[in-house]
């Protein structure tokens, strides 16, 4: 047996377990937020670093049990770099929906949780030369989020977060800021 067919149960396991949980978020009627974040992200790849560059998105958490709630965020982040005279633009959008846990209180929480996601890659390398390599990409991988969520009003919170994102060896890496509404 192949590695792919050892983690098929397993893939199986967490996909199943991942769509029950957001059906069971989807019957709750708990208040729900949504944030805009910004912040900056590594882009890593198999040959290294893509670069470093800002994040922009958004997330949108919905509570399902006391401390658990399904997050599900989407960031987009844009790098460039100088390869030996060569200039490789690169841009990521990531799509993360995970389960986290969630300790604290209304005003005040912790939360880390994982899944998962999907990146989306566009990376445009022009060489010295003038030649130009266009590439489009996506593909699967297991991310990690940690972060903290304070509420300034009633309805009004702020958000820091930081990412971990596994498609290739080096892994992507990110921390963003933002603000959110709480239903």
């Amino acid at each position: 047996m192949t590695a792919c067919q050892h983690l098929r149960p397993i893939l199986t396991l967490v996909t199943v377990w991942m769509a029950l949980t957001a059906m069971a978020a989807l019957g709750q009627s708990t208040r729900p937020e949504v944030f805009g974040q910004f912040g900056v992200t590594r882009i890593g790849e198999d040959e290294g670093s893509v670069g470093s560059g800002p994040t922009f998105g958004g997330a949108v958490t919905v509570p399902f049990a006391r401390r658990w709630a399904v997050d599900v965020a989407v960031n987009t982040t844009t790098a460039e770099r100088q390869i030996g005279g060569s200039n490789l633009e690169s841009s990521s959008t990531f799509l993360l929906p995970a389960v986290v846990y969630r300790r604290g209180t209304e005003k005040a929480h912790f939360f880390i949780g994982g899944g998962p996601g999907v990146e989306f890659t566009n990376r445009r390398l022009e060489e010295i030369s003038r030649r130009v390599f266009d590439t489009n990409d996506h593909g699967g991988l297991l991310h990690w989020r940690t972060g903290f969520v304070a509420s300034v009003s009633s309805r009004v919170l702020v958000r820091f977060d930081v990412l971990l994102a596994h498609r290739f060896v080096l892994p992507s890496i990110g921390a963003t800021g933002g603000i959110g509404y709480r239903f």
